[in-house]
């Protein structure tokens, strides 16, 4: 095993191929290398056809598609320009991978490298706070600023206990956002709890949410939401679909608007008979 430096032109085809790679993911690869340098060199094998990919064919399908751009000043990492506009690629070369170790290496190396779940990507922001502010990790991370907000808002809202449970899994993503959004730390306690001891969906929550909101505190716009959602409520059956998700109320941008999830055209049918008696 030994570290070497060739041109890229020189590195060849993966021995194997276990997955193929959308062109979003390397065009995202590409503006990542391209800002901060390729800061994992790939692993090739040197055969008798000369230097196969076993890891890294995203990294190499990405360095090619710099290089024909033409010269960019990488001034960290493992990857370099050269007078006339040559890229070398610093590579970890081993010797007689054969394809079947290279899928069991592939596999290994993508279990690893999973995505982070959004409890760590949350605790990664929170470890960057401490040098950067939360303009400067969305920028370094490429990342919408709403989404760094978001997570680090929940975790630094919620109890040990509803990170506890958001990192094993047993509070969705959706929970955590709804949560996060509590002002009342009473109230927001007192939903994580009922949430985890009633195994809630993420639908439950938000109507539990809407139905426990001060209507002083609300716009006019608000208002009208939420008196139609009590309205809806006082039906047995509705009430039971909207604590289930089935139907919701909701605003938007283009306006307010009542959205039906249903199996089949005569259940939407006598949904939608239901909804015109119960507000007429």
């Amino acid at each position: 095993m030994k570290l070497e430096r060739l041109p890229l032109s020189e590195v060849g085809e993966p021995l194997t191929r276990v997955r193929r790679h959308k062109d979003q993911h390397i065009q995202s690869l590409v503006a990542s290398i391209a800002r901060h340098g390729l800061v994992c060199p790939p692993v090739l094998s040197e055969t008798d056809r000369g230097y196969r990919i076993v890891l890294g064919s995203r990294r190499i399908q990405a360095l090619r598609v710099l290089e024909e751009r033409g010269p960019l000043d990488l001034t960290v990492g493992f990857a370099r320009f050269e007078e006339g506009g040559v890229l070398r690629v610093t590579c970890l070369v081993m010797d007689g991978v054969s394809p079947s170790r290279a899928r069991i290496m592939s596999f290994i190396d993508n279990e690893i490298g999973k995505d982070l779940s959004p409890y760590e990507e949350a605790r990664l922001y929170e470890s960057m706070t401490r040098d950067h502010t939360e303009e400067e990790i969305a920028e370094e991370l490429m990342l919408r600023k709403s989404k760094v907000d978001g997570a680090l808002d929940a975790v630094r809202v919620l109890p040990k206990e509803a990170l506890s449970a958001w990192e094993e899994g047993r509070l969705s993503n959706a929970h955590v956002r709804q949560l996060s959004r509590v002002e009342d730390p009473n109230l927001r306690d007192n939903l994580f709890r009922r949430t985890l001891e009633e195994e809630l969906p993420a639908s439950q929550l938000s109507f539990l949410l809407h139905q426990s909101r001060n209507l002083e505190e609300l716009s006019e716009r608000e208002k009208l939401l939420h008196l139609l959602r009590a309205r809806l409520a006082q039906d047995e059956e509705i009430g039971l679909k909207m604590r289930s998700g089935q139907v919701r109320v909701e605003d938007s941008r283009k306006g307010d608007r009542i959205s039906i999830d249903y199996g089949n055209p005569e259940e939407l049918t006598g949904l939608l008979k239901k909804l015109v008696t119960v507000l007429a």
